[in-house]
């Protein structure tokens, strides 16, 4: 099994821990802040024990990443600490990689297929992807995956993803969308009693679209921070 002292190692052979990965006037994210994330969800069983590995390829991915978030820092301005966007940063890579594990809580793994950004396209970007869309009415199969062609909207189900639908663009190709898996969800939870856990499932869902999100249960909406916590429940300020 990889240690912390594995991990570590792995990581200094690619990269110096002192280098700073991201900078705003604020705060900074070097290597070692890096390090401490990957070390608390392979702690938590959010990645694998051997996610030392997969060094180089992560490396890639949060230098991929904090990239994407230099050259779009309007997107990004709800992130106020070092630990807020070195936890962003490890997540999307994970994600990346293959290593993030949804068992537990797969809202910080952002559902659905990667579409080249670091976030999700939301709903005012989707709104916009209708000009662009492709209209047809088909259906496709193979061993691997069903698609459902629909107008604009592609309704797919695969082995690994489940249902997703997409917008059909003629230039972009597919573009995600939702993650249906999550509305069955909402669903049964609603069909059960557990109204106030569908109710709580389907905000979260809402503010991934409308809003940005910070952080494992913390979205921005202009000036205004929502908060979800498990314990406390949801606040805002």
């Amino acid at each position: 099994m990889a240690n912390t002292f594995n991990i570590e190692k792995e990581l200094q052979k690619i990269v110096s821990m002192i280098e700073i990965v991201y900078a705003t006037k604020e705060y900074t994210v070097n290597w070692e802040d890096i390090l401490a994330e990957l070390e608390e969800f392979a702690s938590k069983g959010c990645a694998p024990c051997d996610t030392a590995r997969f060094a180089a390829d992560i490396v890639r991915m949060v230098q991929e990443c904090a990239d994407y978030m230099h050259d779009h820092l309007e997107q990004f301005h709800g992130f106020t600490s070092t630990g807020e966007a070195a936890e962003y940063l490890t997540l999307y890579a994970l994600r990346e990689v293959g290593l993030a594990s949804t068992g537990e809580n797969p809202a910080p793994f952002i559902d659905g297929e990667s579409i080249g950004e670091p976030v999700p396209c939301s709903l005012w970007e989707s709104l916009r992807m209708f000009l662009g869309a492709k209209f047809e009415f088909a259906h496709k199969a193979d061993d691997f995956a069903v698609e459902y062609f629909m107008g604009p909207f592609v309704v797919s189900n695969d082995v690994v993803n489940d249902w997703l639908l997409f917008i059909n663009h003629k230039q972009q190709g597919y573009v995600y969308v939702a993650d249906l898996n999550r509305l069955v969800s909402i669903a049964k939870l609603v069909l059960n009693g557990d109204i106030e856990t569908a109710a709580s499932w389907m905000l979260a869902d809402i503010l991934d679209s409308v809003g940005i999100v910070v952080s494992r249960g913390h979205w921005a909406i202009g000036p205004i921070h929502i908060h979800c916590d498990d314990t406390d429940g949801w606040s805002w300020g």
